[in-house]
């Protein structure tokens, strides 16, 4: 089966931060790119950490431990990208499969994720819009990887066995198996098809 891959979909031309950049600068570059977060880099534009919205936002909520005679705390304009940042963040490769980069995305509740080379080196990043092209395939293209991939390859099943049809991404199968065992698991197989939205499972067992 074709798997689309993270350099397929990825945002080549990055926006991104150096260590040093200052809070409005980094709110400049949020707000005048329209983007929710930018990768910090180093020196060799290698990912050191990622600067979100909610990193900002959070900057800017008072200390409850502050007492009244305290002087106030440095502004926000003063603190940096390296201060504000997310550090370690969640990566994904050029090579990454998108199946595998929504579920770094998942695990980690986040929205985006930056695209490293072998050195680390920031070469795009990949977001959930990116990422959604993926539903936009075509359903010959689906049905395809459904019967010769799935059906044919996998579980050694012949049209006479499984009919397969594909509608606007989802797949309605219908016709008979040996077991109930069995119906699911080719289900769940081709639902993890690329591009595919629902399954519509018909099939009856051949067991009375």
């Amino acid at each position: 089966m074709s798997r689309t891959h993270v350099v397929d979909v990825m945002t080549s031309r990055v926006i991104s931060a150096p260590g040093n950049a200052s809070y409005r600068q980094l709110v400049a570059l949020l707000t005048e790119h329209c983007i929710g977060g930018v990768p910090v880099v180093d020196a060799m534009n290698r990912v050191i950490g990622v600067v979100s919205e909610a990193d900002l936002i959070r900057r800017l909520a008072p200390n409850p431990r502050r007492r009244w005679w305290w002087p106030r705390s440095v502004r926000p304009a003063a603190s940096t990208a390296r201060d504000l940042m997310t550090e370690s963040p969640v990566l994904a490769m050029p090579s990454t499969t998108v199946d595998e980069a929504v579920r770094r995305m998942r695990a980690a509740n986040v929205k985006r994720l930056p695209v490293v080379d072998e050195l680390g080196v920031l070469v795009g990043i990949v977001a959930r819009s990116d990422v959604l092209r993926t539903f936009l395939r075509d359903d010959g293209s689906i049905q395809s990887d459904v019967v010769d991939g799935v059906l044919a390859r996998d579980f050694l099943l012949g049209p006479g066995s499984v009919d397969a049809q594909v509608t606007d991404g989802v797949v309605t199968l219908r016709g008979q198996l040996s077991n109930q065992d069995l119906i699911d698991l080719v289900a769940s197989e081709i639902g993890q098809v690329e591009g595919v939205i629902a399954v519509e499972n018909r099939l009856l067992t051949t067991r009375t």
